[in-house]
């Protein structure tokens, strides 16, 4: 299955697993070592602003209002993103 673009968006509740591009610090090493590191991030989209999508890994059941509820999320800005596809 190919990958979405980003401009197409799945609609927030689908399972998904988003690629994107994370920021890496390096202390005291050399310029030839230093890169970005690809990430995956695998779950449930919950929230697709203007500037960042979150994704939930878990989520408590019946934990009361959506913007409220606790679980285990994850925030990545827009630009971050390389690529998301729905899950099954």
């Amino acid at each position: 299955m190919a990958f979405i673009k980003m401009k197409r968006l799945p609609p927030v509740g689908t399972r998904v697993r988003c690629l994107w591009q994370d920021i890496v610090g390096y202390i005291n090493q050399p310029l030839k070592d230093v890169k970005i590191a690809d990430v995956w991030t695998e779950g449930k989209l919950v929230k697709a602003d203007k500037d960042f999508l979150v994704i939930a890994t878990s989520q408590y059941i019946d934990d009361g209002p959506v913007d409220e509820t606790l679980g285990d999320y994850t925030a990545i800005p827009r630009g971050a993103v390389k690529s998301i596809k729905p899950r099954r």
